[in-house]
């Protein structure tokens, strides 16, 4: 559903600006020969991205853990995941993820920049400066490691949304995004008892006993219902990278990234975000994963210690 809504949103992008230049001037070798025409396109195009942005993004949840991530993100409506083959150990690989820069990742500036809405904007990992490892930049402004098996995994986490005031701890711990992104559980309708047959005679005794069971409240579903609206507004997004040995010396280097959205309003916001940067950040992670191979592959082997302790 996010790929269609995706598809939606550019294709309408595409219609606005047809439609918009045939208002101006009618594109007749695309067989607009009028400004109506255009203005159709227009309008057509405003309705289509309204569609493809509001699009309903289904919960996807983890049915397995198999990685640190599923830990702080077990489900969520928004994620991208690549992968890269790398012709050296998990050691040189994870050093080389480690240390890569930002000037390293082929057009990361360019794409930063469109991201910003070509604002300059505070330093954070859209913003990197240069020479200076991406990872750490991040830790430094907007992220926050999660998780870390050297070698094996690394897990950032960030707050994606928040509602108007909101004051963040000064030091958040992993518990506490862990938290924020546990998905609401639904809990089970309390079943009536099977009545007997002496309890059907008396039916009046059971329709009594009934009535003051439905009066009591139910403390679960209480307690569930104000942690969801302690949760409303908030989205979370976690990235992680993990590698795996494939044999002969080589490693397969996996980036995932999730996004929960806490509530229903919060996740149309986040997903009419999502589909109009999709195809931006899937290159940018594509572009990373290729600049850490290049790095690993050319680096000699050494040690890799743990990252940022």
């Amino acid at each position: 559903m996010n790929l269609i809504g995706t598809i939606l949103v550019y294709a309408s992008l595409l219609a606005v600006l047809v439609g918009g230049l045939s208002v101006l001037r009618p594109l007749t070798f695309l067989g607009i020969w009028s400004r109506v025409q255009g203005v159709m396109l227009l309008v057509g195009g405003v309705v289509v991205f309204l569609i493809g942005a509001d699009l309903p993004a289904p919960e996807m949840r983890v049915a397995t853990r198999t990685a640190h991530l599923d830990d702080f993100v077990p489900a969520y409506q928004f994620g991208e995941l690549h992968a890269i083959q790398i012709k050296a150990p998990r050691e040189r690989v994870y050093a080389a993820m480690r240390d890569v820069t930002a000037d390293e990742i082929t057009s990361f500036r360019t794409l930063a920049w469109i991201r910003r809405f070509g604002q300059p904007g505070p330093e954070s990992i859209l913003n990197a400066p240069p020479n200076e490892p991406i990872l750490a930049v991040a830790l430094r402004t907007n992220f926050m490691k999660l998780a870390e098996e050297p070698n094996r995994e690394l897990v950032l986490g960030t707050l994606a949304a928040a509602p108007g005031g909101t004051h963040v701890e000064k030091n958040p711990t992993p518990e506490d995004f862990k938290a924020l992104a546990a998905p609401e559980q639904s809990t089970p309708q309390p079943r009536s008892p099977p009545v007997s047959k002496q309890a059907e005679q008396a039916g009046q005794a059971v329709d009594s006993q009934q009535s003051e069971t439905k009066q009591k409240p139910n403390a679960e579903s209480t307690e569930a219902g104000a942690q969801s609206s302690q949760r409303r507004g908030f989205a979370l997004a976690a990235i992680n990278f993990r590698l795996e040995d494939v044999g002969n010396g080589e490693t397969l280097l996996t980036t995932e990234t999730r996004v929960y959205a806490a509530d229903a309003s919060t996740r149309k916001k986040v997903g009419a975000y999502w589909r109009v940067i999709y195809p931006g950040s899937a290159l940018i992670r594509v572009m990373w994963l290729r600049a850490i191979r290049d790095r690993a592959e050319q680096m000699p082997a050494r040690n890799s210690t743990e990252l940022f302790r």
